[in-house]
């Protein structure tokens, strides 16, 4: 059966009986609907997971102080979390450090949100190659960087492990601090916009741009945008199926993006500091080259 997720689900787990009498007028229907009918789920390729709150209910003041009483209602592969505060949906990504509107209201649509096709805010990275890799996790378990981006770990497949979930997201905070809040930024154009007059030096930007995306992913069309107050230009391939996509600082500094990594997730993590070095940018053009 399809259900709740589009493209199909599967039970992995009950939800506590505790947690649907307690917060289950509290939810939107359609989860209390799935909370009681089914219970814990996944969509067909394990990456978005339904979850019984009672498993990280008594760590969430410890790893999302800024908001006590959270609700977690969501989790992907990755550990990021989708929590239910005060009438609004909250997206935390702990091996990003950094928490931000996600849904400003709660509502029924909340299924539809999370694999709408144009809702990117839950970036897949390498999923599928760790999947390949390790299988896929378990509804208590998530992806882990081995060595947390935090402390320098490159989001790469050879440096992903699975990880209890709960203990995960534990050690994420007492290694680098809770999850920092970004304001609720304005989302760039869908397609983004160009700038109309871009200046020489960012016209000398956007091509070391385009350079690197097609060291990554040929393509024969680009887009450009400048972002003057952001001091970057932003740069992404026109292709079918998606391109990559990437900014590039008036420093020099790169920021690259995956097809599938979320354009205003992407600005956000510009505006948090977040670079990727040369050495990323090489092991991506690796990982992306046919093998023969």
């Amino acid at each position: 059966m399809t259900g709740h997720f589009r493209n199909g689900h599967r039970v992995v787990g009950s939800i506590s009986p505790d947690v649907v009498e307690r917060y289950g007028t509290n939810v939107p229907f359609a989860m209390e609907r799935a909370w009681r009918d089914e219970g814990a789920l996944m969509t067909a390729d394990g990456f978005v997971r339904l979850i019984d709150p009672a498993l990280l209910l008594p760590v969430m003041d410890l790893i999302l102080p800024s908001h006590p009483g959270a609700l977690p209602v969501f989790a992907t592969a990755w550990g990021d979390l989708v929590v239910q505060h005060r009438g609004r949906f909250l997206l935390v990504r702990y091996a990003h450090g950094f928490h931000r509107e996600y849904v400003d209201v709660v509502s029924d649509l909340v299924f539809d949100h999370l694999e709408h096709p144009r809702s990117r805010a839950l970036p897949r990275l390498c999923y599928d190659d760790a999947v390949a890799r390790l299988g896929v996790p378990d509804i208590d378990e998530c992806f882990g960087f081995t060595l947390p981006l935090s402390m320098g770990g490159s989001e790469d497949v050879t440096n992903v492990s699975r990880r209890k979930l709960k203990e995960h997201l534990v050690f994420l905070v007492q290694a680098a601090g809770p999850p920092y809040a970004l304001k609720k930024l304005p989302l760039l154009p869908y397609p983004p916009l160009p700038h109309l007059v871009l200046t020489e030096r960012e016209q000398q930007l956007a091509e070391r741009g385009k350079q690197q995306l097609a060291m990554i992913q040929p393509s024969d069309r680009y887009g450009v945008a400048s972002y003057p107050q952001d001091q970057a230009v932003y740069v992404w391939q026109i292709r079918r199926g998606g391109g990559g996509q990437m900014f590039v600082g008036h420093d020099g500094t790169l920021l690259f993006g995956a097809p599938e990594f979320a354009d205003d997730s992407i600005l956000d993590l510009w505006r948090s500091g977040r670079r990727t070095s040369a050495a990323d940018l090489e092991a991506e053009a690796d990982r992306r080259r046919p093998r023969s």
